[in-house]
């Protein structure tokens, strides 16, 4: 062999020729690109449309197009997989929620679940209150009525739904003449003649609260025929704790953080009905200390926390007078009257006293008793006033006196504070 044929078949080896004598250089398949026509990846093997790009097994399936775009060998008529087609054609009412389709179960959320044109009969809220009649509202005429509502008591509505009006009755959240400063407790009887409710007799006692206080309500009872329940109201007469002696003995009693200021209730009842007894009421609280004196202590008279509740000239005039207490801040043989209410630190405290048949005195106490203002006829010949900036979270007493010994005689009163 020539060196000239040597070569030739060594190029045709190395480089390759047809049956023709052409000679080919590398895979023409892979050169043209023919066996990916579309250029999206996949080659016709795999790709159901190698003409279209946007079919091939990576791509995103469009639903109710009547196209494979996926290649598993169908079009999309059934999103959320629930067994029914959706779309134009499909009888799915909603293909995106796999509880919705024909022959499902109809549920309360207003919607039509089974896909039968209509919403079931209660699935509605024609009042706003974000209640469905289905979800227990009892009246979706009415905004103030449904489940979890706040429902005061004695008022003969069913605000909250729950088959009554609130068991709790009488004066309780009414502005109660039974009113307690922290800390205090009083004695009182479970009577035949208190508010009732199947068969259970209520008292209450009010007091005043500042948001953060943490409390403790007890109810004692010595009487073997009264088993003492404690329910704890908020300013707005909603139940916030309650207790049937849960510690295993004869008493009630609830520790609880108050979540606002303002006027709180202790309702006062028994765990099983037809009982009735005396029994103790007792509130203290952990910002305020204890072993307060006479003056500053078990007094009927308080008005509400943060509030300028009460105004010049009262209908109702306060007396100097027996038998009122005849010892306090001014020294002894004066009669003396005060009132309590709780304040923060930093808020701007003002009492005032107007007479014009004594020449009074008016001391503003602290939450431990001891004075820290007191004032004199110092506005007008009528007029006495004390002013203080609070200096801590508490309970301030307002004493009103007079300047004389033994002074009888009426006046009005003022409080003012943020």
């Amino acid at each position: 062999m020539s060196k000239r044929t040597a070569a030739v078949w060594l190029f045709a080896l190395l480089f390759g020729c047809n049956h023709s004598g052409t000679f080919l250089i590398g895979d023409d398949d892979d050169a043209t690109g023919a066996d990916d026509a579309d250029g999206d990846g996949f080659d016709a093997d795999d790709d159901c449309d190698d003409n279209d790009p946007d079919v091939n097994p990576d791509a995103e399936e469009i639903p109710y197009d009547g196209v494979d775009q996926d290649c598993d060998g169908a079009d999309l008529t059934d999103v959320d997989g629930d067994g029914a087609d959706g779309g134009d054609t499909g009888d799915d009412c909603d293909d995106e929620n796999p509880d919705v389709h024909p022959g499902a179960d109809e549920i309360c959320d207003g919607q039509d679940n089974d896909c039968d044109g209509e919403v079931g009969e209660e699935e509605v809220d024609d009042d706003g209150d974000g209640a469905m009649v289905c979800d227990g509202d009892c009246d979706d005429n009415n905004a103030t009525e449904f489940p979890g509502a706040p429902d005061p008591p004695g008022d003969g509505m069913d605000q909250d739904c729950d088959g009554e009006d609130s068991p709790l009755l009488g004066l309780v959240c009414r502005e109660d003449d039974n009113k307690l400063t922290i800390p205090g407790e009083a004695d009182f009887t479970l009577s035949w003649g208190d508010a009732s409710d199947q068969g259970h007799r209520y008292d209450d006692v009010e007091f005043i609260g500042l948001a953060g206080w943490t409390v403790y309500v007890t109810m004692t009872s010595s009487s073997d025929s009264l088993d003492p329940y404690l329910i704890l109201l908020g300013p707005d007469c909603e139940a916030l704790a309650e207790d049937d002696n849960g510690a295993g003995d004869a008493d009630a009693m609830i520790e609880f953080t108050l979540p606002e200021d303002g006027r709180y209730t202790v309702v006062t009842t028994s765990a099983e009905p037809e009982q009735t007894g005396y029994y103790n009421v007792a509130v203290e609280a952990d910002a305020v200390p204890g072993g307060l004196g006479e003056i500053c202590l078990d007094d009927t008279h308080a008005t509400t926390a943060g509030s300028n509740e009460v105004t010049w000239f009262d209908d109702v005039t306060w007396q100097l007078e027996d038998p009122d207490v005849t010892e306090g801040p001014g020294g002894s043989n004066r009669y003396y009257d005060d009132l309590e209410f709780v304040a923060r630190a930093g808020d701007q405290l003002d009492v005032y006293m107007w007479s014009n048949e004594v020449e009074g005195v008016v001391y503003l106490l602290g939450p431990d008793c001891e004075v820290l203002a007191e004032g004199t006829d110092d506005f007008t010949g009528a007029v006495s006033h004390a002013s203080v900036e609070a200096p801590d979270d508490g309970v301030y007493t307002a004493v009103f006196t007079s300047v004389s010994e033994w002074e009888m005689g009426s006046y009005w009163w003022y409080v003012d504070w943020p």
